[in-house]
């Protein structure tokens, strides 16, 4: 029987050997033997079961590219565990083959001990019109601490995002050009073992959001509701998709959007779009507000602390005395400085009561809150002195005297008098 002749190339022109060891990266394989001379070029397999087999010499790279994907003349590096087997063609100028290689792991002094640095995410977002600079040692881990640095960098889409590494190719310089999505290809260099490893960051290009600012500020209170708004108003409001609170995405029907809201604060009016929580959905202490908001970039405010308005300040008990048909009471008050406490505008209201029966009333404006005050009031009744029933309770309250629709939110709590001069001592060393 004739057997035809297999038509095979030679075999590599360079003397190609494998190295392990602390100078490449774990899990790979390093080709060494390349010739400086030699202006052919080597792509390689991963590691494998078995080898490929001669390609003969009418194959191409371009024939064989989803094969050999590892160009080792670029970075001499494969992938490979002990007893696989690489595959390596030789590519001349016109993309012929002309040399094939079989390479054996058969030891673990061919496999590299280096840890390799490894992504920290694969997804990120920056505006329009900002320029974003990221160290590669905030988007790596870097077990084993050589120096790694950014290169060959490519931009999927230049109308979106542009790139450039800067300071020692350390630093990843990105400029959102328009909304819309890009990606930025890159290697990984290892300056120990000279590996490449090849990673690709998805990026969001996204508009800008407007200032989300918190309107009730002087109050922040857990038991009212509680406004922010949007100024200036635009398109970004009406697209918003879902509003967050410490990272916990609010039901719709805990929450109002007015996109043309008239509001008024200090003398000025004006329009903005308003986010208005139900009251009791934000929690007392700290609460974060993500506001998104479809293609657009999410709104997010500082943290806003609330706490019950009656523990914005603590109140003595009421010294009450009666002289001569006139009963004195006097009561102070300290701001509790442990919460971001009310210091506007409030009402002193002193009560007497004849059982359970109120019959006069003091009351006064503050037009703003001390930290430590006093506050006095008298009542001129013919029987004081005889009328047992008689007794004085006291509030202190948000809002102006002479307008009753500002009034109703109690701004403090009673404590004892040992407690209010601990606190107070307190507050002075505080």
């Amino acid at each position: 029987m004739v057997v035809d002749a297999v038509d095979t190339v030679g075999e590599l022109t360079d003397t190609l050997e494998l190295q392990g060891g602390s100078m490449v990266t774990l899990a790979k394989t390093k080709f060494t033997g390349f010739s400086d001379t030699n202006t052919n070029t080597f792509w390689a397999t991963s590691g494998q079961e078995l080898a490929e087999s001669n390609p003969g010499t009418s194959a191409t790279l371009s024939s064989l590219e989803s094969i050999y994907t590892i160009n080792i003349s670029d970075n001499p590096f494969a992938p490979a565990f002990v007893g696989q087997i690489i595959s390596v063609i030789e590519v001349n100028s016109s993309d012929n083959v002309v040399g094939f290689g079989k390479f054996a792991i058969d030891s673990v002094a061919k496999i590299g001990t280096n840890n390799p640095p490894v992504a920290k995410i694969s997804e990120i977002s920056i505006l329009t019109g900002e320029k974003a600079r990221h160290c590669i040692y905030d988007l790596f881990t870097n077990p084993d601490n050589p120096k790694i640095y950014y290169s060959n960098i490519i931009i999927s889409n230049p109308s979106v995002l542009t790139a450039s590494n800067i300071f020692d190719d350390e630093y990843l310089n990105l400029n959102g050009m328009s909304a819309g999505n890009a990606s930025v290809s890159f290697e990984v260099s290892n300056e120990t073992t000279g590996d490449k490893i090849e990673h690709t960051l998805n990026v969001l290009v996204v508009q800008q959001a407007p200032d989300l600012n918190f309107f009730n500020y002087e109050m922040p209170f857990t038991n009212m509701p509680i406004s922010f708004i949007v100024k200036p108003n635009n398109e970004w409001f009406k697209a918003i998709t879902s509003v967050e609170v410490n990272d916990v995405v609010i039901q719709p029907d805990d929450y109002t959007l007015t996109a043309e809201k008239e509001l008024s604060k200090y003398g000025e009016t004006f329009t903005a779009g308003e986010i208005l929580f139900d009251p009791g959905v934000l929690k007392e202490g700290k609460n974060q507000i993500v506001v998104n908001s479809g293609k657009y970039a999410s709104a997010t405010t500082e943290t806003v602390h609330l706490h019950k308005s009656e523990e914005s300040f603590y109140t003595s008990p009421l010294t009450i005395n009666h002289i001569n048909g006139v009963i004195t009471v006097t009561f102070k008050s300290l701001r509790n400085f442990h919460n971001e406490s009310y210091s506007e505008q409030a009402t002193a209201i002193f009560q007497l009561m004849n059982g359970d029966v109120p019959v006069s009333t003091v009351s006064f404006t503050i037009g703003e809150l001390d930290s430590y005050q006093s506050y006095r009031a008298q009542f001129s009744l013919g029987d004081t002195t005889i009328n047992s029933n008689y007794t004085v309770r006291s509030f202190l309250i948000t809002g102006d005297n002479a307008d009753n629709s500002l009034l109703g939110h109690n701004l403090s709590t009673e404590v004892s008098q040992e407690e209010f001069d601990a606190l107070y001592q307190e507050s002075r060393d505080y």
